[in-house]
């Protein structure tokens, strides 16, 4: 018998198994491209903000663009900002991209990730 215990699993290993979505990529006009990083690819000492800024957008207790500034890069951001797009099409850009990674990922936490 050794002193060592069993190994279950190495980090590693699991990072090489996860699923992760696809960027999100939207081409606007004049053929600008941005780019949406995961929102659940942050780190575990980011993800409180990020849900919060999420949950919050989502109930209308804060404004979208805080969470779009988070997960775009800021050069993407000031493309998407520049685009001066009508609400309808912001809003319906924004469900689009989150419903994009969650249907990757499932919800955080609850199921498939």
């Amino acid at each position: 018998m050794t002193d060592s215990p069993k190994i279950d699993l190495v980090l590693s290993d699991l990072e090489k198994e996860i699923r992760k979505p696809e960027p999100f990529t939207v081409v606007l006009s004049k053929n600008k491209r941005i780019t949406f990083k995961d929102p659940f690819g942050f780190k575990l000492s980011e993800r409180q903000r990020i849900m919060d800024l999420y949950e919050a957008s989502q109930r209308g207790d804060a404004d979208d663009l805080d969470l779009l500034k988070e997960i775009l890069s800021e050069a993407d951001f000031k493309k998407y900002r520049d685009e001066d797009l009508p609400i309808r099409t912001h809003e319906a850009l924004t469900k689009r991209v989150m419903a994009h990674f969650q249907g990757s990922l499932g919800d955080a936490g609850k199921g498939n990730a």
